[in-house]
Protein backbone atom coordinates (compact mmCIF):
# COMPACT_ATOMS: atom_id res chain seq x y z
CA UNK A 1 0.00 0.00 0.00
CA UNK A 2 0.92 3.54 -0.33
CA UNK A 3 2.24 5.48 2.85
CA UNK A 4 -0.03 7.89 3.30
CA UNK A 5 2.10 10.38 4.49
CA UNK A 6 3.35 10.52 1.11
CA UNK A 7 -0.21 11.25 -0.10
CA UNK A 8 -0.50 15.38 0.15
CA UNK A 9 -3.42 16.53 1.32
CA UNK A 10 -5.58 18.78 -0.78
CA UNK A 11 -6.17 22.74 -0.02
CA UNK A 12 -9.36 22.58 2.51
CA UNK A 13 -9.45 18.73 3.22
CA UNK A 14 -12.10 16.47 4.69
CA UNK A 15 -12.48 14.93 7.71
CA UNK A 16 -14.34 13.29 10.06
CA UNK A 17 -14.65 13.43 13.49
CA UNK A 18 -14.89 9.80 14.58
CA UNK A 19 -17.39 7.13 14.64
CA UNK A 20 -19.49 5.72 11.15
CA UNK A 21 -22.87 4.62 11.03
CA UNK A 22 -23.23 0.68 11.57
CA UNK A 23 -24.63 -1.61 9.30
CA UNK A 24 -27.66 -3.48 10.13
CA UNK A 25 -25.61 -7.15 10.94
CA UNK A 26 -23.62 -5.06 13.13
CA UNK A 27 -26.57 -4.31 15.51
CA UNK A 28 -27.71 -8.12 14.89
CA UNK A 29 -24.14 -9.40 16.01
CA UNK A 30 -24.26 -7.90 19.14
CA UNK A 31 -27.40 -8.74 20.40
CA UNK A 32 -25.98 -12.66 18.75
CA UNK A 33 -23.24 -12.37 21.57
CA UNK A 34 -25.90 -10.69 24.15
CA UNK A 35 -27.69 -14.16 23.85
CA UNK A 36 -24.99 -16.06 23.97
CA UNK A 37 -25.46 -16.97 20.52
CA UNK A 38 -21.95 -15.45 19.28
CA UNK A 39 -18.28 -15.98 20.63
CA UNK A 40 -15.14 -14.09 21.37
CA UNK A 41 -14.24 -15.33 17.71
CA UNK A 42 -17.19 -14.09 15.31
CA UNK A 43 -17.24 -10.74 17.60
CA UNK A 44 -13.68 -10.56 16.55
CA UNK A 45 -14.29 -11.60 12.86
CA UNK A 46 -17.69 -9.08 12.66
CA UNK A 47 -15.44 -6.05 13.65
CA UNK A 48 -13.01 -6.34 11.28
CA UNK A 49 -15.67 -6.52 8.91
CA UNK A 50 -17.37 -3.89 10.21
CA UNK A 51 -14.20 -1.67 10.38
CA UNK A 52 -13.55 -2.67 6.51
CA UNK A 53 -17.11 -1.73 5.65
CA UNK A 54 -16.61 2.07 7.75
CA UNK A 55 -13.26 2.69 5.57
CA UNK A 56 -14.60 1.79 2.04
CA UNK A 57 -17.50 3.64 3.00
CA UNK A 58 -15.36 6.70 3.91
CA UNK A 59 -13.61 6.19 1.03
CA UNK A 60 -16.06 5.40 -1.44
CA UNK A 61 -17.58 9.08 -0.83
CA UNK A 62 -13.83 10.82 -1.01
CA UNK A 63 -13.22 11.44 2.48
CA UNK A 64 -9.11 12.63 2.76
CA UNK A 65 -8.79 11.97 6.81
CA UNK A 66 -10.45 8.94 8.22
CA UNK A 67 -11.06 6.43 10.87
CA UNK A 68 -12.22 3.00 11.45
CA UNK A 69 -15.59 4.03 12.63
CA UNK A 70 -14.81 3.17 15.74
CA UNK A 71 -17.06 0.28 14.89
CA UNK A 72 -15.06 -1.44 18.09
CA UNK A 73 -16.58 0.40 20.84
CA UNK A 74 -20.29 -1.67 21.50
CA UNK A 75 -21.66 0.67 23.95
CA UNK A 76 -20.55 4.16 22.73
CA UNK A 77 -18.23 6.02 22.44
CA UNK A 78 -16.30 5.98 25.88
CA UNK A 79 -19.14 3.38 27.19
CA UNK A 80 -17.14 1.01 26.31
CA UNK A 81 -13.90 2.14 28.18
CA UNK A 82 -15.69 2.29 31.94
CA UNK A 83 -16.23 -1.28 31.14
CA UNK A 84 -12.60 -2.06 31.18
CA UNK A 85 -10.91 0.44 33.43
CA UNK A 86 -9.92 -0.57 36.71
CA UNK A 87 -11.29 1.31 39.75
CA UNK A 88 -14.89 2.01 39.27
CA UNK A 89 -17.61 0.70 39.65
CA UNK A 90 -21.42 1.61 38.01
CA UNK A 91 -23.81 3.76 39.88
CA UNK A 92 -27.64 2.50 40.19
CA UNK A 93 -29.81 4.12 37.43
CA UNK A 94 -32.41 6.54 38.91
CA UNK A 95 -34.70 6.68 35.85
CA UNK A 96 -35.70 3.79 33.85
CA UNK A 97 -39.15 4.44 32.72
CA UNK A 98 -40.09 6.42 29.75
CA UNK A 99 -38.32 8.21 26.87
CA UNK A 100 -34.57 8.33 26.97
CA UNK A 101 -32.60 10.45 28.52
CA UNK A 102 -28.96 11.53 29.89
CA UNK A 103 -30.04 10.82 33.02
CA UNK A 104 -30.64 7.24 32.44
CA UNK A 105 -26.83 7.38 31.23
CA UNK A 106 -25.31 4.91 33.42
CA UNK A 107 -22.57 6.97 36.14
CA UNK A 108 -19.56 5.55 37.65
CA UNK A 109 -18.19 6.14 41.38
CA UNK A 110 -14.34 5.34 42.32
CA UNK A 111 -13.80 2.55 44.18
CA UNK A 112 -10.02 2.00 44.54
CA UNK A 113 -6.98 3.41 42.34
CA UNK A 114 -8.27 4.07 38.85
CA UNK A 115 -6.12 2.52 36.45
CA UNK A 116 -5.89 1.70 32.67
CA UNK A 117 -6.01 -2.08 32.18
CA UNK A 118 -2.78 -4.03 31.19
CA UNK A 119 -4.05 -4.29 27.35
CA UNK A 120 -4.83 -0.34 27.15
CA UNK A 121 -8.05 0.72 25.87
CA UNK A 122 -7.88 -1.02 22.46
CA UNK A 123 -6.77 2.39 20.78
CA UNK A 124 -3.77 1.29 19.09
CA UNK A 125 -5.31 -2.22 18.21
CA UNK A 126 -7.89 0.04 16.50
CA UNK A 127 -5.11 2.74 14.62
CA UNK A 128 -2.78 -0.51 13.82
CA UNK A 129 -5.82 -2.06 12.08
CA UNK A 130 -6.96 1.14 9.86
CA UNK A 131 -3.52 1.84 9.07
CA UNK A 132 -3.23 -1.64 7.34
CA UNK A 133 -6.47 -1.50 5.47
CA UNK A 134 -6.10 2.29 3.85
CA UNK A 135 -4.17 4.27 1.59
CA UNK A 136 -5.65 7.38 2.98
CA UNK A 137 -4.51 9.69 6.16
CA UNK A 138 -5.92 8.53 8.82
CA UNK A 139 -6.75 9.62 12.48
CA UNK A 140 -7.08 7.87 15.93
CA UNK A 141 -10.01 9.14 18.26
CA UNK A 142 -9.87 9.18 22.43
CA UNK A 143 -11.97 10.53 24.71
CA UNK A 144 -11.32 13.93 25.85
CA UNK A 145 -11.29 15.90 29.00
CA UNK A 146 -14.73 14.58 30.55
CA UNK A 147 -13.16 11.82 31.22
CA UNK A 148 -9.08 11.76 30.96
CA UNK A 149 -8.40 15.39 31.03
CA UNK A 150 -7.60 16.24 27.72
CA UNK A 151 -3.16 17.62 28.27
CA UNK A 152 -2.60 14.97 30.74
CA UNK A 153 -3.79 11.93 28.12
CA UNK A 154 -1.23 13.65 25.46
CA UNK A 155 1.55 13.61 27.53
CA UNK A 156 4.30 12.39 25.51
CA UNK A 157 2.06 12.15 22.49
CA UNK A 158 4.17 13.00 19.33
CA UNK A 159 1.93 13.16 16.55
CA UNK A 160 -1.08 16.01 15.31
CA UNK A 161 -3.44 16.87 17.95
CA UNK A 162 -6.70 17.49 17.52
CA UNK A 163 -9.77 18.18 20.12
CA UNK A 164 -13.31 17.81 19.34
CA UNK A 165 -15.72 20.02 21.91
CA UNK A 166 -18.62 18.34 21.76
CA UNK A 167 -21.61 19.72 23.63
CA UNK A 168 -23.46 15.63 23.77
CA UNK A 169 -24.96 13.49 21.00
CA UNK A 170 -26.10 10.27 22.34
CA UNK A 171 -29.41 9.52 20.37
CA UNK A 172 -29.03 13.05 18.58
CA UNK A 173 -29.38 14.88 21.68
CA UNK A 174 -27.20 17.65 23.42
CA UNK A 175 -26.09 17.25 27.04
CA UNK A 176 -24.89 20.55 27.59
CA UNK A 177 -26.14 24.50 26.35
CA UNK A 178 -25.09 25.27 22.99
CA UNK A 179 -22.73 27.47 22.99
CA UNK A 180 -18.65 28.12 22.98
CA UNK A 181 -18.34 31.18 24.65
CA UNK A 182 -17.86 30.12 28.04
CA UNK A 183 -15.47 27.79 26.80
CA UNK A 184 -12.65 31.11 25.77
CA UNK A 185 -10.20 31.70 26.56
CA UNK A 186 -9.64 29.15 28.86
CA UNK A 187 -9.72 26.25 25.96
CA UNK A 188 -6.76 27.99 24.26
CA UNK A 189 -4.69 26.40 27.19
CA UNK A 190 -5.45 22.82 25.61
CA UNK A 191 -2.22 20.82 24.12
CA UNK A 192 -3.61 20.63 20.49
CA UNK A 193 -3.09 21.68 17.06
CA UNK A 194 -7.02 21.65 15.92
CA UNK A 195 -9.88 22.52 17.45
CA UNK A 196 -12.80 20.42 15.74
CA UNK A 197 -15.90 22.52 16.67
CA UNK A 198 -19.64 22.04 15.59
CA UNK A 199 -21.11 24.87 13.85
CA UNK A 200 -23.57 23.23 11.08
CA UNK A 201 -26.28 22.05 13.38
CA UNK A 202 -26.33 25.69 14.88
CA UNK A 203 -26.67 27.50 11.74
CA UNK A 204 -22.97 28.80 11.99
CA UNK A 205 -23.93 30.71 15.13
CA UNK A 206 -20.78 31.60 16.58
CA UNK A 207 -18.14 31.04 13.80
CA UNK A 208 -17.56 34.63 14.42
CA UNK A 209 -15.71 33.28 18.12
CA UNK A 210 -12.72 32.27 15.45
CA UNK A 211 -12.08 35.73 14.56
CA UNK A 212 -10.93 36.42 18.16
CA UNK A 213 -9.37 32.96 19.36
CA UNK A 214 -8.58 31.15 16.73
CA UNK A 215 -5.16 32.86 15.33
CA UNK A 216 -2.58 30.48 15.17
CA UNK A 217 -4.59 27.30 15.28
CA UNK A 218 -6.32 25.08 12.45
CA UNK A 219 -9.44 24.63 12.70
CA UNK A 220 -11.85 21.81 11.79
CA UNK A 221 -15.20 23.24 11.45
CA UNK A 222 -18.52 21.02 11.49
CA UNK A 223 -20.05 21.89 8.21
CA UNK A 224 -22.34 18.96 7.97
CA UNK A 225 -25.37 18.63 10.40
CA UNK A 226 -25.34 14.83 12.52
CA UNK A 227 -28.28 15.65 14.47
CA UNK A 228 -30.81 16.45 11.54
CA UNK A 229 -32.01 13.94 9.40
CA UNK A 230 -32.10 16.55 6.38
CA UNK A 231 -30.29 15.79 3.58
CA UNK A 232 -27.41 18.20 3.72
CA UNK A 233 -26.78 18.65 0.10
CA UNK A 234 -23.02 20.05 -1.60
CA UNK A 235 -24.70 23.50 -2.17
CA UNK A 236 -25.01 23.82 1.22
CA UNK A 237 -21.77 22.61 2.42
CA UNK A 238 -20.17 24.67 0.09
CA UNK A 239 -22.34 27.83 1.04
CA UNK A 240 -20.98 26.87 4.90
CA UNK A 241 -17.20 26.28 3.78
CA UNK A 242 -17.81 30.11 2.82
CA UNK A 243 -19.02 31.37 5.62
CA UNK A 244 -15.92 30.03 7.48
CA UNK A 245 -13.50 30.92 5.35
CA UNK A 246 -14.58 34.26 6.18
CA UNK A 247 -12.85 33.76 9.42
CA UNK A 248 -10.46 31.38 8.94
CA UNK A 249 -7.55 30.85 5.87
CA UNK A 250 -7.59 27.98 4.08
CA UNK A 251 -4.62 27.47 4.92
CA UNK A 252 -5.47 26.40 8.68
CA UNK A 253 -9.27 24.84 7.27
CA UNK A 254 -9.97 21.16 7.60
CA UNK A 255 -14.14 20.62 7.23
CA UNK A 256 -15.77 17.56 8.99
CA UNK A 257 -19.31 17.09 10.09
CA UNK A 258 -20.30 18.31 13.21
CA UNK A 259 -19.47 15.39 15.54
CA UNK A 260 -19.34 11.32 15.03
CA UNK A 261 -22.45 9.64 13.21
CA UNK A 262 -22.28 7.02 15.75
CA UNK A 263 -26.19 7.45 16.03
CA UNK A 264 -27.03 7.87 12.77
CA UNK A 265 -27.97 5.46 10.00
CA UNK A 266 -25.28 4.40 7.70
CA UNK A 267 -27.39 5.12 4.78
CA UNK A 268 -28.19 8.40 5.92
CA UNK A 269 -24.45 9.19 6.71
CA UNK A 270 -22.68 7.83 4.08
CA UNK A 271 -25.23 10.67 2.37
CA UNK A 272 -24.16 13.05 4.26
CA UNK A 273 -20.10 12.07 3.71
CA UNK A 274 -20.28 12.50 0.17
CA UNK A 275 -22.33 15.85 0.56
CA UNK A 276 -19.48 16.65 2.77
CA UNK A 277 -16.67 16.05 -0.32
CA UNK A 278 -18.28 17.21 -2.84
CA UNK A 279 -18.98 20.44 -0.84
CA UNK A 280 -15.32 21.01 -0.06
CA UNK A 281 -14.49 20.44 -4.40
CA UNK A 282 -17.11 22.72 -5.40
CA UNK A 283 -15.34 25.40 -2.80
CA UNK A 284 -11.53 24.35 -4.16
CA UNK A 285 -12.83 24.41 -7.61
CA UNK A 286 -14.05 28.15 -6.78
CA UNK A 287 -10.55 28.85 -5.31
CA UNK A 288 -8.49 27.54 -7.89
CA UNK A 289 -10.22 29.50 -10.52
CA UNK A 290 -9.34 33.04 -8.85
CA UNK A 291 -5.59 32.30 -8.55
Amino acid sequence: MTNPSQVTLPLIPTAVVGSHGKPGWWFASVKAVEQGEFGPGDLEEMFDDAANTAIRDMETAGIDIITDGEVRRVDGYVDSYYAIIQGIAPLPVRRKAGPWGYDQQTRYEAIGRIETPPGGLGIVKEFEFLRAHTTRHTKATCAGPLTFGSNLATAGVKAKLAFHICFGNRFGRSRFSRSYEPYFPGLLKTRADQLVLEFAGRELSEVDLWKRYGEGRELGAGVIDVKGFNQDTPEDVAARIRRVLQVCSTEKLTVNPDCGFGWSPRYMCNQKLAALAAGAALVRKELSGRS
